[in-house]
């Protein structure tokens, strides 16, 4: 293989990005950041920590709007004798410390130069967006680490076909499905069909099977239970609640009450999702909790003062607005298709400009906005939409559009592409593998993030924005290796991208 440069001792690089990774922290700290526990207040995700501390597992067992092991996480922190703070602070700067370490490891079993897939790292780790979310107590910064950690243990396994790295693919995959319903459990079994075809598992498949079993098993519990205790068969009941910000509130008010009237839609379709119950109890019949002594069911407030979306009397209003969000899908198809400009829109702006981050990232506000203007080269944006359509226009003012994440995003659909085409053509090896698997993730995750969602999409893209920045340093390595091979032939032999 071509070397971009000389070879380093192996100790200077692991020293370099743990000190600029150590330093990044201190800098942080003295410049006036905290470790913020202030969503365990307020996130509607999470559940109200007098029951995760009183009564774990019941809360845990009855969660139906959410995947429970974030909230499983949160109950083993809370129990730890240490300030609440502390404790997490540790817990998510050592994640921070693998999220640069899987950057760098999986960017280098991609063919990337290893100084330059160590300044890849760096150049996340230190990012504003790194700082706060990993400064943040809230899913976001744990699933970039299981994301990074599943598509490495891919490659590994794809390259060996051992049980170790299948037995870490499965409990990262499993992981990143029972955190977030954006990974849905079909694309885990379509993640485990992907390894199987990358490689014969050297213990057989029957062992094989069994290793994948149990985190689909676990899924499977959980959806079985969701549907007999609650009616619904998935992993999130409030999916109506998001799928209606798409859908009712891209038409107009006269549109709306005209399917309400007809009763084409709810009632529910005349407030806004995501509003304490007490908005949307006379636009329907009267509900009575059929589990009156599980507090995260029967309390419509939670202790802490929040809305309680976890409330059983939720359930019927969730359905119907799933229900409204699919006729309006089907009436009004161009305004729906019209908005998710907004979606993207907001998608691409940078991770850090995300309103919940807004007291810490006030700490570093020259940093952050010396960083999005020239390393993510975040360019102002007008919004063309129409006035008056949506009714929350959370998230579409003062728009700067990142070409930087823009550019990741499309070199990883490209290496997705790139990876099956090279794969149909030139057979299976773990880098192909690897490059089809985690490019066409992040399609699907960009798709289904942007589809359900407007106003905190920069959030959701902060999931994958690792990833798309390793996949685009591997087509950038891979078009320079190709360009070399194109014009020296004689002075290089080999397969232009690196995956021979």
């Amino acid at each position: 293989m071509t070397r971009f440069f000389p070879p380093v001792r192996r100790w200077a690089l692991p020293a370099a990005m743990l000190a600029a990774f150590v330093a990044s922290r201190v800098l942080a700290s003295r410049s006036g950041m905290i470790y913020d526990i202030s969503p365990i207040t307020y996130a509607w995700q999470i559940v109200d920590p007098v029951h995760l501390q009183a009564r774990p597992l019941e809360s845990l067992w009855y969660l139906h709007t959410q995947p429970p092991l974030f909230n499983a996480f949160l109950a083993a922190g809370l129990a730890v004798p240490l300030d609440t703070a502390v404790t997490f602070r540790i817990l998510f700067s050592a994640m921070g410390l693998g999220i640069m370490a899987l950057m760098h490891d999986l960017a280098v079993r991609l063919g990337v130069p290893r100084r330059v897939a160590a300044a890849l790292a760096v150049l996340f780790i230190v990012s504003p967006g790194a700082l706060l979310y990993e400064h943040w107590l809230f899913y976001e910064y744990p699933l970039v680490l299981l994301l990074l950690a599943t598509f490495d243990l891919f490659h590994r396994y794809a390259s060996t076909g051992r049980v170790r790295p299948l037995a870490g693919l499965a409990a990262a995959g499993g992981a990143l499905v029972l955190t977030r319903s954006l990974f849905h459990p079909v694309w885990l079994v379509l993640l485990f069909l992907a390894a199987a075809l990358a490689h014969r598992p050297r213990t057989g498949w029957r062992v094989a099977a069994a290793i994948a079993g149990v985190p689909l098993g676990l899924v499977a519990v959980l959806v079985v239970k969701n549907a007999v205790l609650f009616h619904s068969p998935s992993l999130s009941s409030w999916f109506g609640m998001n799928l209606s910000r798409t859908t009712n509130e891209q038409i107009a008010g006269g549109e709306r009450d005209a399917l309400v009237t007809s009763g084409a839609i709810s009632r529910y379709a005349e407030s806004l999702p995501f509003q304490p119950y007490a908005g949307y109890e006379a636009l329907g019949p009267p509900c009575t909790p059929a589990h009156p002594d599980i507090p995260v069911l029967a309390e419509p407030t939670a202790p802490r003062g929040s809305v309680n979306f976890n409330y059983e009397c939720y359930l019927p209003i969730y359905a119907a607005e799933q229900h409204d969000g699919l006729v309006i899908l089907r009436r009004y198809p161009r305004r729906v298709l019209a908005g998710q400009l907004a979606s993207y829109e907001i998608f691409f702006k940078a991770a850090s400009d995300y309103v919940f981050l807004e007291p810490q990232r006030a700490h570093i506000e020259g940093y952050a906005r010396w960083y999005r203007t020239w390393v993510e080269w975040a360019v102002p944006w007008d919004n063309p939409r129409p006035e008056g359509l949506r009714r929350d226009q959370t998230g579409l003012n003062d728009l700067h559009i990142s070409l930087l994440a823009v550019a990741a995003c499309a070199a990883a659909a490209a290496a997705g592409v790139l990876g099956v085409w090279r794969w149909r053509r030139h057979g299976m090896n773990a880098v192909r593998a690897t490059a089809a698997a985690a490019g066409l993730t992040t399609v699907l995750l960009t798709v289904a993030a942007n589809a359900f969602e407007i106003g905190e999409n920069n959030r959701f893209r902060f999931t994958i924005e690792p990833l798309t920045l390793v996949l685009l340093a591997a087509c950038v390595t891979w078009l320079v290796r190709w360009t070399r091979l194109r014009y020296a032939p004689r002075a290089a032999v080999g397969d232009p991208d690196g995956t021979a």
